[in-house]
């Protein structure tokens, strides 16, 4: 949710990839997004009730999230272990 300062959008191609950066670990990525949600990635609404969020999350049905750019995501993403999920799955045990 607090990725926002990190990530940086660059330029966007033919293809409609952007070129972006994790300034968290200096990775440089290619992320892939829709005509159609890139203007939900633009969200003013958004923006200003989760000013912080990462600009690749968006808000989806139920008032979940998810990633726009989940296959193209950053490694410190990929790597990253949500701990309500880790605590959900300890309780389940």
């Amino acid at each position: 949710m607090n990725m926002r300062q990190y990530i940086r959008i660059g330029n966007q191609s033919s293809d409609g990839r952007f070129s972006c950066e994790c300034t968290l670990t200096k990775e440089k990525f290619q992320a892939r997004v829709s005509s159609k949600d890139t203007a939900r990635m633009f969200d003013r609404n958004f923006q200003f009730r989760y000013p912080k969020a990462c600009p690749f999350l968006v808000l989806g049905e139920g008032d979940t999230f998810s990633c726009l750019i989940y296959n193209d995501r950053p490694g410190h993403c990929r790597s990253f272990l949500c701990s309500h999920c880790k605590e959900e799955e300890e309780e389940n045990k």
